[in-house]
């Protein structure tokens, strides 16, 4: 039988917070946690880090390549095109049947 993926929990600030503040007023991770529905108690200590070292506990925007913006579709396309070339080229070269140069 399959076990079903779990998804991300997300937490308000407020209840970040609060983690951290019971945490620094010397409540256990455990009873934080509990207290106040967080399953993971690692979360919360990695919540009181972050602001140990002076970090926000406001998610980031977002992870991973950021996006290109391209003044026009002709412009995009001109990009695409040359992205496929560049990557047809490195498959070539990995493979080891590069073309003498032009």
């Amino acid at each position: 039988m399959a076990t079903q993926g779990r998804k991300n929990q997300k937490y308000s600030i407020e209840v970040k917070q609060e983690a951290v503040r019971r945490i620094n007023d010397g409540e256990s991770l455990r009873q934080v946690a509990t207290a106040l529905g967080i399953v993971n108690k690692t979360q919360v200590l990695e919540w009181a880090r972050k602001t140990e070292n002076g970090q926000s506990l406001t998610p980031t925007k977002s992870k991973g390549r950021p996006k290109t913006n391209f003044a026009s579709p002709e412009e995009e396309l001109k990009h695409l095109r040359l992205e496929v070339a560049y990557l047809k080229k490195l498959q070539q070269i990995q493979r080891g049947n590069l073309p003498p140069n032009k």
